[in-house]
């Protein structure tokens, strides 16, 4: 592996966009998101300008404006769901029987584009419609030039769009339209638009672009396998019992090792309260931090019985804002900072010595007094 080349591919690398936070949505809730059906049942209902929504023609505008053809391409129309076509079926169909044109909508959601749109296109045009357009509608754009089930249609009646591409067009123009449209289905359109937004990221092609661009494949995976190994060396670091045991009683610490817990975090219990009371190491921000430097947060936790007894006898010293659980508390807490050269220089020696100084990590010392005034209460 030639780290140099890695380390220039990094130093390079322009800013890498953070994902935006996914907001559940009602149809998250319900557990539809994906459906390709009840998605073009939705569209149906916005698509129809004289229906309940109240929003008119917004939707109709929108698309014609996104694939540029004139507004009013469509004027007195229908919309019809799973038009059938020799056994198969088009998901949308928008037909305006006053100048013959039409527009063929195949939704894409979860399934692959397998569709024969030249058998639609044809079928649509025996119908009595001279201007069909044919529209994919999905969450990636198609190269619809190389499909060859499509290779009949001209160029500037066929289409591919994106659903988030279509809701940014809708979203341009809806203040223009919110002023008389109904409530309850407005909420709707923000919710679909939302659940858009939450499936387009999910599989977010501008990343899936990057991946399998060039060799940037094979960097990525190079930097995973080395991250891994990272992992691997402070989880192995913080549960070899054999070098951490000999520097618990160098540094006068009363406490066990115990194993690593899904390479996150490491119960070190106090010698004779194991189960009951613990230093717990969460150390996955040694190599996942985005502030503050690399650190392992070190929680004194109480479990079990004593739960109830510190609650009794020591709840004051406990640090506001620390979650209290039925099985387990987190009663105190602080940050133990590492620099490169203590993670990569006598590692478990410079935690051992970290925790047992006061100034860096005082939950120990409290962890001791808990202890010593609970064992006077059980003489």
């Amino acid at each position: 592996m030639n780290y140099n080349e890695l380390q220039n591919w990094l130093d390079n690398l322009k800013k890498i966009p953070v994902r935006p936070p996914k907001k559940r949505t009602l149809m998250d809730i319900t557990g539809i998101k994906h459906h390709e059906n009840l998605w073009s049942d939705i569209y149906q209902f916005f698509f129809t300008i004289n229906e309940e929504h109240l929003l008119g023609d917004l939707f109709i505008r929108s698309l014609e404006s996104l694939i540029g053809i004139k507004p009013g391409y469509l004027e007195s129309f229908s919309v019809t769901r799973e038009f059938s076509v020799n056994e198969k079926r088009i998901d949308l169909l928008l037909c305006d029987n006053r100048n013959g044109r039409a527009i063929i909508i195949e939704n894409k959601v979860n399934h692959i584009l397998n569709n024969d749109l030249n058998l639609y296109y044809t079928k649509v045009q025996d119908k009595g419609y001279s201007d069909v357009i044919v529209i994919v509608l999905g969450l990636q754009r198609y190269n619809l030039k190389l499909y060859k089930r499509a290779n009949k249609i001209p160029s500037d009646k066929l289409f591919s769009i994106t659903h988030q591409d279509l809701m940014v067009e809708i979203g341009k123009v809806l203040p223009e339209y919110k002023k008389d449209a109904n409530l309850q289905h407005l909420y709707l359109l923000q919710e679909f638009s939302q659940n858009i937004t939450n499936k387009t990221n999910d599989m977010n092609t501008d990343e899936i672009n990057f991946y399998f661009k060039d060799d940037n494949r094979k960097k990525i995976n190079q930097l995973s396998e080395i991250k891994r190994h990272v992992i691997e060396y402070i989880s192995d670091s913080l549960e070899n019992k054999e070098i951490l045991k000999p520097l618990l009683r160098k540094y006068n610490l009363a406490l066990d090792v115990d194993k690593c817990k899904n390479n996150e975090y490491i119960y070190f219990p106090y010698k004779g309260y194991d189960g009951h009371i613990m230093i717990t190491l969460v150390y996955d921000r040694l190599w996942n931090f985005d502030k503050n430097g690399s650190r392992i947060q070190a929680i004194l936790e109480i479990q079990g019985d004593m739960i109830d007894w510190v609650e009794k006898n020591e709840s004051n010293k406990s640090m506001e804002g620390l979650k209290k659980y039925q099985k387990f508390w987190h009663y105190s807490s602080c940050d133990i900072p590492f620099s490169l050269d203590e993670l990569t220089s006598n590692f478990q020696e410079n935690l051992c010595k970290k925790l047992s100084d006061e100034t860096i990590c005082p939950i120990y010392t409290i962890g001791l007094e808990i202890i010593e005034k609970h064992k006077l209460t059980q003489k």
